[in-house]
């Protein structure tokens, strides 16, 4: 529900008998002749108020279409090649193309595709690496029209990293070389798509290893672009899975355990969201007791809904969503058509919960300002809160048969619209995140949030910051990235400023203009979830976190 509120007073004495917080809702059509606060009578003025419990992501998609989805074209492909007297890694590139731009509008979240190095392979034989890198980058170029509803670009990532034939390596070795060259006239930097390596032991992970020397090209891409992210095949949420079958979906979104049928990330996916504000709760009272048993009760009302978004999506006629069934892009799609019945499908994709604001949380149940030393010292509850959630959602798997799941998550507009009614604070934390205005170095963060990675079954990410994109050390990123899946860590990204003059076209760090032209027309690139972004388009609690970010790495 949402209400107009005039002012918030606290700690006041007038207005009753004792302290209490006085709230002044906007609108009266009394209009009484002498009111001492004529200003709240028009209900055009005040602050729209929200009481921020829940927040359920997508609400326009209720009832309409699903999340997001993973997938892996090698079959169809191969299909295609069979039917057309020629086909080439043009033609493959441009179904891939035409793939996106279909599933893009009939979802809302991300597009993942789980192998694209073993889907382009036996297309890549004949041409040279240099043309390859060339047809690519028009790709990611395409990629970065404005492709979906709404005027936004298409959430797609490109998983790769595993296969270990010579085509396969040629392919991945030319989608990362692709995303470092940058766009084909001008060499900036790509925003899109989102390039994920996926790290094995024994495949990438130790040198030695067959495409070990593509892990170490993928970390100087990372230096300079800030991707590929990397995604750990051996955590302990995936490693029983077959390393083909997971992936990414997106910035963050994991889809792997299944109760009803194949595990694994391939014609599956997320159905819907909701993130729960821990701060809130926390907030209205810091007894134990209370808490959980408020936490309980939201879990409990966010599965309900997180059911009825599901069952409203299944009894859409199957004509809805032809497409993705017709190319048997979703688990079950042909028992899904012979029996006109979406639920056949849908049934094998997750219903996550998600959370904001882990940091605060703690902070105010121990009642004390956050700092390392707090969130150190109070690791135990912030673990005990994850796995009241996560024994929550693996209940309701059992008694559902539906596969429930907690994502951390990325809280692009939430982390700052959950805290309006706080004076202090611009914005909370993402999910189990060190907050990112505490100084610790790198490597004690991803030992923090490794803590956490096992209760948050629907997907995280962990992240580092560079002070300055690494060009020529490499080996800094590679360090980074292999401690943190020694240490558990599920997904992994680098971040950093990332600047480029449209004028000269020379990228850097800039303050006012260019270094080089002293031009003004400066694009900065930022990571704050789990895509790019460009600074100028960050909003609200993502505005304020940017601004007050530590570096990690110097």
């Amino acid at each position: 529900m949402k209400v107009k509120i005039a002012s918030i007073k606290k700690n006041r004495y007038e207005d009753g008998p004792g302290i209490r917080t006085t709230i002044f809702f906007q609108g009266c059509n009394v209009k009484c002749r002498g009111c001492h606060n004529e200003r709240i009578q028009d209900i055009r003025y005040g602050k729209e108020y929200e009481e921020r419990w829940i927040h359920i992501h997508d609400k326009e998609y209720t009832g309409v279409s699903y999340n997001c989805i993973g997938i892996e074209l090698k079959e169809k492909l191969s299909e295609l090649k069979e039917v057309l007297e020629e086909m080439e890694i043009e033609d493959a590139l441009d179904y891939i193309f035409q793939v996106i731009v279909n599933l893009t509008n009939d979802q809302s979240g991300g597009i993942g595709f789980i192998n694209i190095d073993s889907d382009l392979a036996e297309f890549v034989e004949e041409i040279s690496e240099e043309k390859l890198i060339t047809k690519i980058r028009r790709l990611y170029k395409n990629l970065n029209l404005p492709l979906r509803n709404g005027y936004e670009k298409a959430y797609v990532s490109f998983n790769l990293g595993l296969d270990t034939s010579e085509n396969g390596r040629k392919v991945t070795r030319c989608f990362l070389k692709a995303f470092e060259y940058g766009e084909i006239l001008n060499g900036l930097p790509f925003v899109f798509p989102n390039i994920i390596f996926k790290v094995k032991k024994g495949i990438n992970f130790d040198l030695g290893d067959k495409n070990y020397d593509l892990f170490s090209l993928a970390t100087r891409v990372t230096g300079k672009r800030m991707n590929p992210t990397y995604f750990n095949c051996d955590s302990v949420l995936v490693k029983d899975i077959d390393e083909k079958k997971v992936g990414i979906m997106g910035c963050r979104t994991l889809v792997a355990k299944n109760v009803n049928g194949e595990e694994g990330a391939l014609k599956r996916g997320n159905i819907a969201s909701i993130s729960i504000n821990l701060p809130k709760i926390a907030k209205e009272n810091t007894n134990l007791n209370y808490f959980y048993k408020k936490l309980n009760e939201i879990c409990e009302e966010s599965k309900d809904i997180l059911i009825q978004k599901y069952k409203a999506l299944c009894k859409l006629e199957i004509d809805n969503f032809r497409y993705i069934l017709e190319n048997n892009f979703y688990e079950n799609s042909e028992e899904s058509i012979n029996n006109n019945d979406m639920e056949k499908s849908f049934k094998n994709g997750t219903l996550s919960i998600g959370f904001i604001g882990l940091a605060e949380c703690v902070s105010y149940l121990v009642n004390e300002e956050i700092s390392l030393e707090m969130i150190e010292n109070n690791l135990e509850l912030s673990k005990e809160i994850l796995k009241f959630m996560r024994k929550k959602t693996d209940e309701w798997t059992i008694q559902y048969s539906l596969n429930f799941s907690v994502l951390a998550t990325p809280g692009e507009g939430i982390s700052g619209r959950f805290c309006e009614d706080e004076e202090t604070k611009e914005f909370y934390t993402n999910s189990f995140h060190i907050p990112v205005y505490l100084k610790l170095d790198a490597f004690r963060k991803l030992e923090l949030e490794s803590k956490f990675v096992e209760y948050c079954n629907g997907g995280s990410i962990s992240y580092i910051e560079f002070s300055t994109p690494v060009l020529h050390n490499s080996e800094a990123v590679m360090d980074v990235v292999r401690y943190g899946i020694l240490n558990g860590i599920n997904y992994l990204g680098i971040n950093f400023p990332l600047d480029y003059c449209e004028n000269c076209k020379t990228t850097g760090i800039f303050e006012e203009s260019c270094s080089c032209c002293g031009s003004r027309e400066i694009k900065r690139l930022r990571r704050v979830s789990g895509y790019l972004s460009y600074k100028e388009t960050l909003k609200g609690g993502k505005k304020a976190e940017e601004k007050v970010r530590k570096f990690h790495l110097k």
